[in-house]
């Protein structure tokens, strides 16, 4: 299916609320926590239930953006722009304090 083609079909299914979506979308990120904590994506037998959870996250999300008028693509570039230009600036388009500015961690 064409990403135009799943997301009418999302809109006829799911409707076109972002405040519903929303709801589902932290339904649906609980379920990606509660598979991370029991470390499913560690184990290569388990690591399809993970992605499962993963993939619901990701078409809420996917959805959302179209709503919004956006792509994933464009979610992407932005987030892109912002990793890039907090590595000159950590304030970078930062709307909102965090605990940390400087994590650099790659796990």
């Amino acid at each position: 299916m064409e990403k135009t083609e799943i997301l009418a079909l999302f809109n006829t299914k799911f409707g076109t609320s972002v405040d519903r979506r929303l709801v589902k979308l932290r339904e649906e990120y609980g379920e990606l926590m509660e598979a991370a904590e029991k470390d499913i994506y560690k184990n290569k037998d388990n690591l399809d239930d993970f992605i499962d959870e993963l993939a619901d996250l990701n078409a809420v999300v996917f959805h959302i953006a179209g709503i919004l008028g956006l792509t994933q693509d464009e979610l992407l570039s932005m987030a892109a722009d912002k990793v890039i230009g907090r590595m000159k600036d950590p304030n970078y388009k930062r709307k909102h304090p965090h605990v940390s500015h400087h994590n650099n961690n790659k796990q």
